[in-house]
């Protein structure tokens, strides 16, 4: 073996223990290794998911000690030979009394309340520890005959009431004898079978409902007893509805309060399915639909003036849409329909505004729906809208410049052919300031009708600029006084 040869050998084996080695270092320390940190890693997960599953479990614990407890039926608790039994009479007693006072604050005729309980049970019942049963259900049979709108104020008092416990069937019944108000009325038979549940280790306390910390700490524990009980007498039971079971009052985007929830559930009994007849249809079959008066959501929001035109905005906060009028120096009105439309894109949320129409006069609502109101915006004030009731023939007479001419001089012809003209020519006047709704159950909230003198009313209902008409050349006889200077009397 020569030199070279030596040389070649020599890093063979040289090239042969690398390998060897750095084989042996990737199988006996880097993969040990790696699998270390991958089980660190995993153990590292599984211990933060046992910690959010113990502050889970502690949040659970808290809800149903401070929550949930609070809300069972009370009852005592006794332990015999291991074996665990509940005294629910008391919650009987008084959970049937709760039932009946608010039937009768419902105005249900006492002589038809009939309640029934049932005994204590604790059938297909899920059960803890040593197969206690984790509830006892507590049933009760009720039946009653009234109106619909006696059910609707029960339902609304017996969800407002922090206790377990729920309507599992109802069953209503049109008697047959109940053809209309001269035959019986309008009353219902009602049947409902309602449950309420005993948790496990109940409170023992000695009223239905749970005390109320702020009597407790005000007046003690018996001025709190006390207070439940004459509030369970009179039908009211909690003052502090459970949250998450009835509708809350609907606001709008100004956090105002413009319909409130419990004259929403009365409306169901506008809408009596046993006994109110059924929707009239059109001609082409389709089924009538009544919708709401918009009146009471319709509100001016915004008046300004600039350079001879004037502008208002009228809100409908039912839709959430809105009406632009503008009134240009030459009296020409324009109105125009809004709609705002909300959606979300790319996580934000977005109100598209478009253009429903465009018309002389004001249109709120549908003939279709029988909730149409119309009026024309005769002036835009400081502060309000002038309007009068709207007619086709006022409509006719204020399409174009002769027929207007031909209505002016009607006023000086007898008085006996003004009078008999004049209720087509002019309808009822209002005024309807900023703030104001169309129609509004509070005081000084809603559109207001005025009382003008005759000739008053012939200069507001005119257009502003008579003289560019050229079909009017003429002068009236008597010249129509400003309106700014005539007396103007407001109904109380």
């Amino acid at each position: 073996m020569n030199a070279r040869e030596r040389t070649l050998a020599i890093l063979l084996i040289g090239i042969m223990f690398l390998a060897m080695g750095g084989v042996g270092a990737y199988q006996f320390v880097y993969t040990p290794l790696t699998k270390n940190k991958e089980d660190l890693a995993k153990l590292a997960e599984d211990v933060g998911n046992l910690k959010y599953e113990r502050t889970t479990m502690w949040a659970q614990q808290s809800a149903y000690e401070n929550v949930t407890k609070p809300m069972s039926l009370p009852a005592s608790q006794t332990t015999v030979d291991g074996k665990v039994t509940l005294e629910t009479s008391l919650a009987q007693r008084e959970y049937g009394r709760l039932l009946d006072r608010m039937l009768r604050k419902a105005k249900f005729m006492e002589t038809t309340i009939k309640i029934t309980p049932r005994a204590a049970n604790n059938n297909n019942v899920p059960t803890v520890g040593n197969k206690r049963p984790i509830y006892t259900k507590l049933d009760f049979d009720l039946q009653v005959k009234g109106p619909l709108i006696c059910l609707v104020d029960f339902m609304h008092d017996f969800y407002r009431q922090p206790l377990l416990h729920q309507i599992r069937t109802m069953n209503i019944l049109k008697p047959v004898q109940s053809t209309g108000p001269g035959r019986g009325g309008t009353d219902l038979e009602i049947t409902l079978a309602i449950e309420a549940l005993v948790l496990d280790k109940p409170e023992n306390r000695a009223t239905l409902l749970p005390a109320l910390p702020s009597v407790v700490m005000s007046a003690g524990g018996a001025a709190s007893a006390g207070y439940n009980f004459r509030a369970i007498e009179k039908g009211l039971g909690t003052p502090f509805p459970v949250r998450g079971v009835l509708a809350k009052n609907r606001e709008d985007s100004d956090s105002r309060t413009i319909q409130s929830s419990d004259d929403e559930y009365r409306r169901i009994a506008g809408k009596n399915i046993f006994f109110t007849p059924p929707p009239p249809e059109k001609e082409d079959g389709e089924a009538f639909v009544k919708e709401v008066d918009l009146a009471p959501y319709l509100e001016v929001v915004v008046v300004s003036h600039s350079e001879g035109t004037s502008k208002a905005t009228i809100k409908d906060r039912w839709n959430n849409e809105q009406y632009e009028i503008e009134v240009n120096p030459k009296g020409r009105v324009t109105v125009c329909r809004y709609y705002n439309l909300a959606f979300e894109e790319n996580g934000i949320h977005l109100t598209k505004t478009g253009k429903w129409w465009e018309k002389s006069y004001l249109e709120f609502g549908k003939a279709s729906t029988d909730n149409l109101r119309r009026y024309f915006v005769r002036r835009i004030l400081e502060n309000q809208i002038l309007l009068e009731e709207y007619s086709e023939e006022r409509y006719l007479h204020d399409k174009g410049a002769i027929p207007l001419a031909v209505a002016l001089t009607m006023r000086e012809l007898p008085p006996f052919l003004g009078r008999m003209t004049e209720p087509t020519l002019v309808g009822k006047m209002y005024t309807w300031q900023v703030g104001q709704m169309l129609e509004s159950k509070q005081p000084g909230k809603s559109m207001k009708p005025i009382t003008l003198a005759r000739d008053c009313l012939y200069n507001l209902v005119r257009p502003l600029d008579l003289a560019s008409e050229p079909a009017v050349v003429e002068t009236p006889a008597t010249p129509l006084k400003p309106v700014a200077k005539l007396p103007v009397a407001m109904d109380p």
